[in-house]
């Protein structure tokens, strides 16, 4: 321990924190990583890590919390991972939240999904004790297959220390909105996924079906529009998710012809 960790007595979770990352801890690469032929430190090695950091007065927790969304096209699960930064003799926290995402969603495959839990516990609980990683299966789950990315010399030395806000950041650029939907009022919402889209077109087609205070050619002045202002994007719709497309489609017309 330096002589500033050993005469300060933190008084503060980010006075504790900041006296931690001055040790410049890092977690010991020890695992193989057959796909880009390198190390990584897996969870435990990571966990004896950070735990060094109990001594100024910090300990975490993480725990596993979802939500399942059930639609008439089926039932979607969101999974992730709460970690919670804890200070001894304060009520301060400091929290972070990570998505569990198993290869091709498989979240009935137990193997595909334990992987991904410790994958996002590992990652989490770097990011938020900021202790230095560098580990190619991280940089593959950022970057999708065929896109160039070189790692800066302070990442090839290991030196690169992430934060949740980086975290966080690389989650919203590989997860960059595609497909934008015209809503009433001109408001737009913006989706990963014709899927998704679709979804929301179906609901905002319901909605004024549904309108107590509209009459029905009214109601059909509005379906009409929002087909329009929507065209282009509908048209892709059609193509990538006809069955989605077609159940709107069908709605439309029995409601049209009722």
């Amino acid at each position: 321990m330096n002589e500033k960790a050993k005469n300060s007595h933190p008084k503060t979770l980010r006075e504790a924190l900041n006296l931690f990352q001055s040790e410049g801890v890092a977690a010991k690469k020890s695992e193989n990583n057959p796909f880009h032929k390198s190390k990584y430190a897996s969870l435990q090695e990571v966990i004896q890590a950070v735990n060094l950091a109990a001594k100024f007065g910090l300990s975490f927790t993480q725990k596993i919390d979802y939500k399942t969304t059930f639609t008439e096209h089926g039932t979607y699960t969101e999974m992730w991972i709460e970690t919670i930064l804890s200070f001894n003799g304060s009520e301060e926290k400091l929290i972070s939240k990570y998505p569990i995402i198993p290869q091709k969603n498989m979240f009935d495959d137990s193997q595909k999904l334990g992987s991904a839990i410790t994958y996002a516990k590992r990652y989490a609980l770097q990011a938020i004790y900021g202790i230095p990683s560098e580990d190619d299966d991280g940089n593959k789950n950022f970057y999708e297959k065929g896109t160039a990315h070189k790692a800066t010399s302070k990442q090839q030395q290991g030196k690169m220390t992430p934060t949740t806000q980086d975290v966080l950041k690389r989650i919203d650029e590989s997860n960059k909105a595609t497909y934008k939907l015209m809503l009433p009022g001109n408001q737009e919402k913006a989706h990963n996924t014709l899927e998704s889209l679709g979804e929301t077109f179906n609901y905002l087609i319901l909605q004024i079906m549904a309108d107590p205070d509209t009459t029905k050619i009214d109601k059909l002045k509005k379906i009409k529009k929002a087909y329009t202002v929507n065209k282009k994007v509908l048209d892709e719709l059609s193509k990538a998710e006809p069955e989605i497309y077609q159940d709107i489609q069908k709605k439309v017309d029995r409601f049209e012809h009722d």
